[in-house]
């Protein structure tokens, strides 16, 4: 499995940073508060917003770098197209047997959220072979 070093992340500053990041990329891709908190692995009333820190919890962070890392290949992928981009997680895709990607990190948890970085991976790594 891909690692993330940001489960080593202990201050309280570097997590804000994180979660403001975070809650803007949920924003961008148009989650509502049950889907983020499904997403971070947190209980579904209690939901990042805007200027609070990720919980200093190694699983929580481990999901923010995944979710980061997806973020960070969808935009070598989508460089030019920024609604393509944002709206990739909600739109169903081949490669997912016709799922959505979001639907399948929220079925599998951290193993889905994974598993959607690894395809966005490896569609990097062909992009910059060709």
């Amino acid at each position: 499995m891909i690692e993330t070093l940001l489960t080593q992340v202990r201050d309280h500053e570097t997590r804000q940073v994180l979660g403001e990041c975070v809650v803007t990329l949920f924003r961008r891709w148009g989650l509502d508060d049950i889907d983020q908190a499904a997403l971070l692995g947190m209980r579904a009333s209690a939901p990042l917003h805007n200027g609070e820190a990720v919980p200093d919890d190694p699983l929580v962070l481990a999901r923010v770098g995944h979710l980061l890392a997806i973020d960070r290949a969808l935009h070598a992928l989508y460089r030019y197209a920024p609604r393509e981009r944002d709206g990739w997680v909600t739109s169903s895709d081949p490669h997912l047997d016709g799922r959505t990607p979001l639907s399948i990190m929220l079925d599998h948890g951290l193993a889905g959220i994974v598993a959607v970085r690894e395809q966005l991976d490896a569609a990097v790594t062909a992009l910059n072979k060709g």
